[in-house]
């Protein structure tokens, strides 16, 4: 790097709260150490060189690709972020290669409808319209670039490997009546899968551009069909997303810092013929926060079907069932009369009433009806859904006392009356298994001389009262973890039918999943949503810097790289063999005098040397440092170093989260319901309603972590078999205001997601890349004989010198050709058939086959010589030393 000079352009690191402030060098330190800058605001500061990074010019600010910045380093990154952010709607948008960087506006957007888009361009006709076959860097950035690439290469990757000759480029069979222009790859290696992951915290904006992306498939399907289909393609991408409501009722909550925020985590496969038409869709979710049920802290709010279904009319929705006691029974409107409603504080939490962009809770119930009615859920299960919503809220109002024997006995016995109106279940099964269980040991049920029951044999254990009011809970976590499922299962009923045979078709998968987070206390489920990230992150740098520099290696290519942090080490401390923390968890679940503190003091010795784990520092408060509370002993928390930051962890019920399962009793009792949804979900044999267990328990899969980490690992090992396409949601601040920039918050988020690296990676490099057979199918034909004969690196050569690229815009590897981030636009107008190559473009790269021959010739002459005269020396030397062994004998 050039040495500083009086004058030059700086950025200075200011603090945590200013990050960065834009200056100029006055004076260089004779030390070499120090340096003085004349800021923007008008003072003068002397701070150490390692606090000062170079910066650009102004014209460069605001560039679409932060690649093409001279200047590469975080400040000049954030400061771009920063300025596109503030200087136009398409501003959110930033790319590096092709990753797209998305600020959340916190507002509506003129970019993405269609009539306001025609208002302020009409020459640009629909904003999706506009990037239907376009190379990525020929239109300003946006989700829609990116997920028109992704279906492009689906369709390139699926039509290459069924065909071995296609029609011209320029044939009108290029193009599909209607459709999108389709990408001329004949990449026979691309995977016959497309993947899109997007990251990043609360708040960032990850749903929404998830549903941009199922709008973009909606489009662009909407003319394509297969035959024996009972559902064209246009009404799959409209079905799937009209979806979208249904399951954010469901799945999303509001909390402090994200009035929308996703409680699960969505994988969605949708699945594509050859011809690109849209064949059906799954959708897997991942660990539900089921415990936001019955809890929330401050500030936080339960699910929005409890308010929706609140707020809402019966007779908006459809006539209720004779015998429905929905209508029958009153529904309170104030939400601190409700329990489960209420926030930590013992009081619910002010809610404007709806989703950001929504109509309110009455409104968005309505949304959320129409979907169930859409997807063809019959009335007698949507009233039975809405009983059921109503009789969990109205179970959490169930309290207990104490008898003089010190049992658990249910005080006010209205709300056991009205929750078994709506669960529709016999009050006294209800009764005896809130307040009682049934112990089996093998060869028979454990008797005890305690309410011995009718039947023979049996005889029932009461509980205390903090064990009634764990039961209590337990069923209402289990019956809407159980109804959230039935949920996505009638999705995905409607979104694919049973006779579609999906052999050979390829899948576009859609990643929306939880961000990285660090809250004032972080418990179990904290720890499962980070482990989850450290995976990602882990999946993002191998596709991004690990395999960048194994491709450039195995090429042939010597190219510098840049240094890649690898997470393995905190990942294996997670999850790995031996004493890792899901195996100590699992271990201590199954010992029956276990106790979260020894869970914790296990743990913390057998990692009392690891880098990643340790325990809490002496007047640690929280995960934070800053909360309230008592100090933290490394009997009750510990500390993870992870990729983001260190996190500290309270272990506190962490062995009865991870064994969080529903005794017999109550789930006798709900599969005895009269009600349709409940009978179903408790069926006889489905004992762990949490965890999905089976009756008797099981080994590992009947614990919450252990099931966690095999849906992850599938999950990692579908991901890590297709071509990821990557899309970080930034939040811009904490009060989810328009127009707000908060720089150290978005530096911070810069960090985490890798982007700073991966700008200084792919700068640096060449990140776009072509097999040589692809160029060799795609040109060769159309050559003259001469050229057909060619190698392939050669024929690379050749023809892309012939195409104006310079030596430094692209090297030849042994089996492909890799190209600058800058070239982007190229590429994709190479690879698409919009190149034509003329008569005269022959006799163009015929002179440059000719030079790069003599070049060649020139440079084996030189080797030649070189050898001869290396092997002359060799040869004088070892005369030399046998002459030297004679005259020494």
């Amino acid at each position: 790097m050039a040495e500083w000079q009086k004058g030059d352009a700086a950025w200075c690191y200011i603090n945590d709260d200013v990050t960065y402030e834009a200056g100029k060098i006055v004076e260089l330190g004779e030390d070499d150490r120090s340096v003085t800058l004349k800021l923007a605001s008008g003072k003068t500061l002397t701070t150490e060189r390692a606090n000062v990074l170079r910066a650009n010019k102004d014209k460069q600010d605001g560039v679409e690709d932060n690649t093409f910045l001279r200047e590469l380093n975080e400040a000049t990154i954030l400061h771009n972020v920063g300025v596109r952010y503030a200087k136009s709607e398409g501003g959110i948008y930033s790319t590096t290669g092709h990753i797209l960087i998305a600020v959340n506006p916190f507002r509506q957007l003129k970019i993405y409808e269609e009539a306001q888009a025609r208002a302020l361009d009409a020459a640009r006709a629909l904003p999706i319209k506009r990037y239907l076959g376009k190379p990525i860097g020929s239109e300003p950035p946006h989700i829609y670039a990116i997920a028109d690439r992704m279906y492009r290469l689906l369709l390139s990757s699926g039509d290459s490997q069924a065909r071995s000759r296609r029609p011209s480029p320029r044939s009108p069979r290029a193009r599909h009546r209607g459709g999108p222009l389709l990408l001329r790859c004949r990449d026979r290696s691309a995977p016959r899968a497309q993947a899109i992951i997007v990251s990043g915290p609360s708040g960032a904006g990850k749903t929404e551009t998830c549903k941009l992306v199922l709008k973009h498939l909606a489009y662009v399907t909407k003319h394509l069909s297969e035959a024996g289909m009972s559902k064209s393609s246009m009404e799959l991408g409209a079905l799937l997303v009209m979806t979208n409501p249904l399951l954010e009722a469901f799945g999303n909550a509001e909390t402090n810092l994200n009035r929308n925020s996703s409680r699960f985590g969505k994988f969605t496969q949708i699945h594509v013929s050859k011809k690109g038409a849209i064949l059906g869709a799954s959708i897997q979710t991942y660990l539900l926060e089921a415990t936001r049920v019955v809890v929330h802290a401050e500030r936080n709010c339960n699910y929005h079907i409890f308010y929706q279904a609140r707020r809402s009319r019966w007779p908006a929705a459809p006539r209720a069932p004779e015998g429905s006691h929905y209508r029958a029974t009153r529904r309170p409107s104030d939400a601190n009369k409700y329990a489960y409603l209420r926030n930590a504080t013992g009081k619910a939490t002010a809610r404007p009433g709806g989703r950001v962009g929504g109509g309110g809770d009455a409104a968005e119930f309505k949304d959320s009806l129409s979907v169930l009615q859409k997807i063809g859920v019959s009335e007698k299960l949507i009233a039975s859904l809405w009983e059921t919503l109503s009789g969990l809220l109205a179970l959490g109002n169930i309290t207990y006392g104490e008898t003089v024997n010190g049992d658990a006995c249910i005080q006010n016995t209205k709300a056991l009356g009205t929750a078994c109106k709506l669960l529709q279940c016999h009050d006294a099964l209800l009764q005896q298994g809130l307040t009682s269980r049934t112990l089996k040991l093998k060869g028979g049920e454990m008797q005890a001389p305690l309410r011995r029951s009718r039947r023979a044999r049996r005889w029932h254990v009461p509980l205390k009262q903090e064990e009634a009011e764990s039961a209590r809970d337990a069923l209402a976590k289990a019956v809407y973890g159980k109804l959230f499922s039935w949920i996505v299962t009638q999705i995905n009923t409607a979104l694919i039918d049973k006779d579609t045979k999906l052999d050979d078709t390829g899948f576009l998968g859609i990643l929306d999943i939880y961000g990285f987070e660090n809250f004032e206390r972080n418990s179990l489920e904290q720890l499962l949503i980070n482990f989850t990230n450290e995976q990602l992150h882990q999946h993002f740098a191998i596709a991004l810097f690990k395999t960048e520099q194994e491709i450039y290696k195995s090429e042939g290519i010597v190219w510098p790289g840049v240094e890649w942090e690898d997470n393995t080490a905190c990942l294996e401390a997670i999850s790995g063999k031996g004493g890792s923390i899901f195996n100590l968890l699992t271990e201590h679940s199954r010992l029956p005098k276990s106790s979260d503190a020894s869970m914790t003091e296990g743990l913390l010795n057998e990692h009392r040397k690891s880098k990643h784990i340790s325990p809490p520092k002496m007047g640690s408060k929280g995960g934070r440092g800053t909360g309230a509370g008592t100090k933290l002993t490394g009997k009750e928390a510990f500390v993870i170093a992870h990729f983001a930051g260190s996190v500290m962890y309270q272990t506190a019920g962490w062995l009865k989260k991870n064994t969080d399962s529903l005794h017999e009793d109550l789930s006798l009792c709900m599969s005895s319901s009269s009600a349709p949804i409940l009978k179903d979900l408790f069926s006889v044999g489905s004992i762990n309603a949490f965890t999905g267990g089976s009756k008797g328990g099981g080994k590992r899969a009947g614990f919450v972590a252990d099931k966690y980490q095999k849906q992850l690992d599938d999950l990692m090992r579908t991901l890590r078999a297709t071509s990821s396409h990557f899309v970080r949601c930034i939040k811009p601040n904490h009060e989810q205001a328009p127009n707000k920039f908060n720089k150290w918050l978005v530096l911070d988020q810069l960090r985490n997601s890798g982007m700073v690296d991966a700008v200084r990676l792919l700068s640096s490099g060449y990140s776009v890349r072509i097999p040589f057979t692809t160029l060799e199918e795609s040109f060769k034909p159309l050559c003259p004989d001469k050229f057909k004969a060619l190698s392939a690196p050669t024929f690379a050569t050749c023809l892309l010198t012939a195409l104006d690229l310079g030596r430094t815009d692209f090297l030849v590897g042994l089996t492909k050709a890799f190209f600058k981030s800058t070239k982007l636009a190229f590429v994709d107008a190479l690879m698409d058939g919009t190149k034509k190559l003329e008569p005269k473009f022959f006799k163009k790269m015929a002179r440059v086959l000719a030079l790069y021959r003599f070049r060649r010739a020139i440079a084996a002459v030189r080797s030649l010589i070189y050898l001869m005269t290396k092997m002359r020396r060799q040869r004088a030397l070892k005369k030399l030393r046998q002459s030297a062994l004679v005259a020494s004998a």
